[in-house]
């Protein structure tokens, strides 16, 4: 099943628009899934590529965008949608790791999950949700992976029986240090996530499979590098930047089936909710007055974004 992706582009002629669709078709998206109106500056994608490829297609063709809402194709009402991102008023990390993940449900039994992140090391990085969003002391209170079921740990595409409800297999990061995935779960549900945490891990999920240390627990994937709360927010504060957070390294001990298991947690970040189709008409702030297109280049947040509010 497909998602559509409502975006604002920066466009006020049919000119514009079919420059937008020009560039939509050379990477792959037919012509017949894409709706454009110059007058309000909206245009609605059908696809299964990540969104930030489709943003980046629709900028190539000369105009400014944001993803503005996210949803299922198949369906006139939204099913839900979250979001987790790690930015630099809403986190910390010594690492320089940034990013964006987006939930959407796409119907009762299959929530996609889309995400970019920068600044990882090149290759193949864990990526699980834990059971609590507790930032209220770095991240020492987040948990353990989500696990519904009580099983022990596997790979996303293995049976419920098998694997966490939070198990997500791994991501693979390029020579840059940029991940890109976009896969869909059977057993995660957008309604199940508010409130907790996704993080990704400094090594390779084994995903259960060597049964040996702490594969059945955790896929011996290492310590967590970014943890990324969620909960609701409005889509358009979500913007691509880079940041480095810091927060100091600490270690906890956990006892569980007879293992001490240390954690060293060396990054969190603030979470958000994302808005569903057309559930999104704001253009302007109320709270500061930055508009949808300033978002794009401000801190969501904080003295940063009020330094540049106020210039």
């Amino acid at each position: 099943m497909s998602a559509k992706l409502e975006f604002a582009v920066q466009i006020s002629s049919s000119l514009c628009a079919d420059k937008v669709l020009d560039k939509l078709n050379q990477n792959g998206i037919s012509k017949s899934d894409v709706q454009i109106c110059y007058k309000t500056g909206t245009v609605i994608v059908k696809s299964d590529l990540p969104s930030s490829l489709i943003l980046n297609a629709i900028e190539k063709s000369g105009y400014k965008a944001v993803l503005k809402g996210y949803g299922s194709s198949n369906y006139d009402v939204n099913l839900g949608a979250a979001v987790a991102m790690l930015c630099n008023s809403t986190g910390h990390s010594d690492s320089g790791i940034n990013g964006v993940v987006r939930f959407i449900q796409l119907n009762e039994n299959e929530c996609l999950v889309d995400g970019t992140i920068d600044g990882l090391s090149p290759g193949k990085h864990g990526i699980h949700i834990y059971e609590c969003g507790d930032l209220s002391n770095g991240c020492e209170n987040i948990g353990e992976h989500l696990n519904f079921g009580q099983t022990l740990h596997g790979n996303q595409t293995d049976d419920p029986n098998n694997r966490h409800t939070g198990d997500l297999g791994n991501i693979t990061a390029n020579e840059e240090g940029r991940a890109i995935f976009y896969f869909k779960d059977k057993l995660i549900n957008v309604s199940n996530l508010i409130g907790r945490s996704i993080g990704i891990t400094e090594h390779e999920d084994d995903c259960g499979r060597t049964r040996i240390n702490k594969s059945e627990i955790d896929g011996n994937s290492g310590k967590k590098m970014s943890k990324l709360k969620l909960y609701r927010e409005n889509i358009t504060f979500l913007r691509n930047s880079s940041g480095i957070w810091y927060n100091p390294v600490v270690f906890q001990k956990y006892f569980k089936s007879n293992l001490f298991i240390y954690k060293n947690k060396i990054a969190c970040g603030i979470i958000a909710r994302s808005s569903g189709l057309f559930e999104n008409s704001k253009k302007i702030c109320a709270c500061d007055g930055v508009t949808l297109w300033e978002e794009r280049d401000v801190p969501l947040a904080g003295p940063g974004r009020q330094r540049k509010n106020n210039n």
